[in-house]
This record gives C-alpha cells, sequence and structure tokens, in this order.
C-alpha cells in the first residue's frame, strides 16, 4: 500500500473536517448544536411529540451520550430548554429558547448562504458526484470496522 497516499488523504480528511467546523459562524456554538437546535426547531414545529435523545442522535448520526451531552451545552448556553413531556413523565421535550431559536436562524441563514456559494462554485453536477462520493467514503468507512472484527474472529 501506499503510505504517502494515506498520509495525504488523511490529511485531506482532518483539512475537511476544520473546514467544515467553521460553518458555525460563531465561536461558542459548534456545527453539531446548530444541527441540533435546527432539527429540535423542526421536530416541534411539526409535531407536539417529544424529541428524544435517542431520536435526535439518530438524526445527527451520533450517540445518546453524545446528544445529551450536547443538550446540556445547549441549556447552559441558554438556547435550549427541557419540558416533561405531560403524557410521558420519564421523557423530556426539548424546546428552542428565543435565543435559541434566534441563533438558529442566523446560523441557517449563514449557513444557506455558504452552502449556495459552494454550489455556485462547484456547480450543481459536481456537487451531486461529490455527495455520491462521500456517501461510498462512508459507507466504506463504516464497513471497515466489521471487516477487521471478521478477520479477528476466523
Amino acid at each position: 500500500m501506499d503510505q504517502e497516499l494515506s498520509k495525504k488523504l488523511l490529511c485531506k480528511i482532518f483539512k475537511f473536517k476544520k473546514a467544515t467546523a467553521q460553518l458555525s459562524c460563531r465561536s461558542d456554538v459548534s456545527l453539531n448544536e446548530v444541527l441540533a437546535m435546527v432539527t429540535v426547531d423542526s421536530q416541534n414545529e411539526r409535531s407536539e411529540k417529544s424529541l428524544l435523545a435517542v431520536q435526535l442522535g439518530e438524526t445527527l448520526c451520533i450517540t445518546s451520550s453524545a446528544v445529551s451531552q450536547m443538550l446540556t451545552s445547549l441549556e447552559k448556553k441558554g438556547f435550549v430548554y427541557r419540558d416533561i413531556n405531560a403524557s410521558d413523565k420519564r421523557q423530556y421535550r426539548f424546546m428552542l429558547t428565543d435565543e435559541g431559536r434566534q441563533v438558529t436562524q442566523q446560523m441557517k441563514d449563514e449557513i444557506d448562504r455558504t452552502m449556495n456559494r459552494i454550489i455556485l462554485r462547484f456547480g450543481e453536477d459536481k456537487i451531486l458526484e461529490f455527495m455520491d462520493m462521500l456517501d461510498d467514503f462512508s459507507e466504506i468507512l463504516t464497513q471497515i470496522p466489521n471487516e477487521n472484527e471478521n478477520t479477528l474472529s476466523k
């Protein structure tokens, strides 16, 4: 295997990760937190049902414990609050505060502007091709640990 190519790929992955982290136009809110607030907001607009940490985790592709930490952080910042679900006292409904809604809207607008600029620069065809490649790349990354486990168990 080409070690140099492997190093370059890893560098590009980290560079891409760093670049995507800059999509958050506020230093006190991570991109994951923005996505969580957008999800909470859209769920509450669509339904009176509680948004569970598990559901948020599935939507964002992160663990329930990561969701819990994120929501706690957002609560401390004053962007989210928990309301006990009237029909099931074991569950919390997460809601955006007025400040949280304002920050979410600002961030959505900024991210939309950025995405539109990127699409204009690359063109729709290249963006669609890139998204397909990202899907393929993600799929391979998720398969590799299972392949390693299967190799070890033989």
